[in-house]
Order: structure tokens, then C-alpha cells, then sequence
């Protein structure tokens, strides 16, 4: 075996010659003896793409009958994997993060309809050497309607959860293939009931149910826990437990969580559904690119995106927020 990853006899490295997947150390090695243009050298990179979620939508409250919970907004799409042929020293990818999408509007007292759904997340975009990796924003929950209508969720990246209704089921939103899960179907009830929940990065939406009662959580579901779908008695968070960790301590997508509740920026959270006072739904968060890798390497982020780089064990983890411009990756 030679060097460099090269089987047999060890070739002429030449400035401005060398191609391949090489290791790291290769790479450093060839830069300290002056044998390497540290461009166009793949590097083993682990990458998350997520887009917005989507808007959880209105509820509705019906006079002496019952009150109505909106569907809640999906996850945005996310994208990730580990490899070693999307990304090169020395050359830009263009990245664009998506933003959440809005609630929508409560439904009149009376017998009235919600508006039909949340907005849908926006993409978030990704270049990469095979092309454009491009995460679909989160589909919208569905509104609560009235004794004839109902209203579905929307598609997307996740999908949203399906409307409440008198007495028609409003469907889930589909998920966009290997970006996330469908949403939840909402119920029928003539008294009280809720819209499904979105779907997440791991799970499908919580089906809707027809509970007057608070909505609780046990401890031990909610620290470390990806998406399970909506409500916080289906294992989702709530309130102030809203940092989303993954049991690698990333970040997960999760269909909306809480009622009203916008989703967390940067997480690509769907938005709770509007409550049972008949309130709007809540936005989606903003949507997130991160990267891990070496800490060999140094990233150059473009002044529009935001960003914030962390170290952990070997290697560096970045975490772009918010903007459209490059990145790029040079030898420390």
C-alpha cells in the first residue's frame, strides 16, 4: 500500500496535479511539502438541510356546541447525510435558508370557516457538486370548517395536519418522499375537537382527538425526543422546552407542537394550531443548514448568511441561520 490513499507505486505529486478523495492528513501532508493546490480535494462532510415549517392554522369556536382546534403545520423537509463527494476546497456553494410559513385565520363564531389553511414553509436551498440539494417547506395545517366543508392539510417537506370539522375528516398533508411524514387527519365531532398534527423529520402527525381537557407531559417523552406529531400529550414539547435536540444533539423537525404556539426559529418547527378561543394559528420556524466536519478545516461563511461555528471533540460544527450567499472550506 503507498501513500495517499494510492495502491502500488507511490505516483509524482505535482502542484496544481492532484485529484481524488484523499484523507486529511494526506492533504496536510501534501500542503506542508508545497505538492498540493488545496482546491478541487473532496472533504468528508455530514450535512442537514431543512426548510421552514409550515403555518399551523385557525381554530374555531362554535356557540353552545363546542370549540374547535386548527391542524398544525408540518416540518420543514430535511435532507441529510455523511459522505465524502458533495463538497470540495476552494469553491463556493450558494446556500438560501427558507422561512416559516404564517398562520392562518380563526373562524367566525357562529358556524363560520377558518381560513382553509397556514402557509406553507419556504425551501431552503443547498448547492453541492452533483447539483442543488433542495429541502420543501412544511405543508400548512388545516382550518376548522363547518357542517359541509372540511379542510386538508398541506402538502410539503412534512405534511400539515387535516382540519376539524363538524362532521368531516380533513386529511393530512403528504410528505415530500425522503424529506419527512405525512400529517395527522383531523376529526369530526358536534362538539369539541382538534385538527391532526404535522408531520415531522421521524414521525407521522398525531391523528386529531376529541378531548376537553388540558393537554399534559410526562418528562421523561419530551428531553431528547424527535417528532411524534402535534399536541404535548402526543410526546411533542411545550412551552419553554423548545430546543429541539435530537439524541446527537442536533436539531430535529417537528410538526407543530403547541397551541397558537409559533414554531422555534431555526428548527424548522411547524406552527401550533389556533386554540379552542377561536384564536389564528402560528407561524412555522425558519428553516436551518448545518454542517460537521473536520477541525482540520476552517469554513468561510458569506456575510449575508448568519451563522455559528462550535467545536466538538474532533471536529467543528456549523450552523447557518438565516440569508442567501456562499460557503467554502479551506486546510487550517
Amino acid at each position: 500500500m503507498g501513500d495517499f490513499g494510492y495502491i502500488g507505486a507511490n505516483p509524482v505529486q505535482k502542484v496544481g496535479d492532484n485529484s481524488g478523495v484523499l484523507s486529511l492528513t494526506d492533504i496536510k501532508n501534501l500542503k506542508d511539502d508545497s505538492a498540493i493546490t488545496l482546491t478541487n480535494q473532496f472533504i468528508p462532510v455530514t450535512y442537514y438541510v431543512s426548510a421552514g415549517g409550515g403555518g399551523g392554522a385557525g381554530g374555531g369556536m362554535v356557540h353552545g356546541v363546542g370549540y374547535h382546534t386548527g391542524g398544525m403545520g408540518g416540518a420543514g423537509g430535511l435532507i441529510t447525510a455523511t459522505d465524502t463527494t458533495s463538497f470540495k476546497l476552494g469553491t463556493n456553494y450558494a446556500i438560501t435558508i427558507g422561512g416559516g410559513g404564517a398562520g392562518s385565520a380563526a373562524a367566525s363564531a357562529g358556524y363560520g370557516n377558518g381560513a382553509s389553511r397556514g402557509t406553507s414553509g419556504s425551501n431552503t436551498t443547498c448547492a453541492y457538486e452533483g447539483g442543488t440539494y433542495t429541502a420543501v417547506g412544511g405543508g400548512g395545517g388545516g382550518g376548522f370548517s363547518n357542517w359541509y366543508d372540511t379542510h386538508s392539510g398541506g402538502n410539503g417537506g412534512s405534511g400539515g395536519g387535516g382540519g376539524p370539522s363538524h362532521n368531516l375528516t380533513g386529511s393530512g398533508g403528504t410528505a415530500e418522499s425522503g424529506q419527512g411524514n405525512a400529517g395527522g387527519n383531523g376529526v369530526p365531532s358536534s362538539s369539541h375537537s382538534h385538527g391532526g398534527g404535522g408531520g415531522g423529520a421521524t414521525a407521522v402527525g398525531a391523528v386529531g382527538n376529541t378531548s376537553t381537557g388540558t393537554y399534559s407531559i410526562t418528562p421523561n417523552n419530551k428531553d431528547g425526543r424527535l417528532n411524534t406529531g402535534s399536541y404535548p400529550d402526543w410526546n411533542g414539547y411545550f412551552l419553554d422546552e423548545h430546543t429541539v435536540l435530537g439524541t446527537n444533539g442536533m436539531y430535529v423537525n417537528t410538526g407543530g407542537v403547541m397551541i397558537s404556539g409559533a414554531g422555534f426559529d431555526n428548527t424548522g418547527q411547524g406552527g401550533g394550531g389556533g386554540n379552542q378561543s377561536a384564536t389564528a394559528g402560528g407561524a412555522g420556524g425558519k428553516g436551518y443548514v448545518i454542517f460537521i466536519y473536520s477541525n482540520a478545516l476552517t469554513m468561510t461563511v458569506g456575510g449575508s448568511l448568519a451563522s455559528t461555528t462550535t467545536t466538538v471533540g474532533n471536529n467543528k460544527r456549523t450552523i447557518v441561520t438565516n440569508g442567501t450567499d456562499n460557503v467554502s472550506w479551506a486546510v487550517t
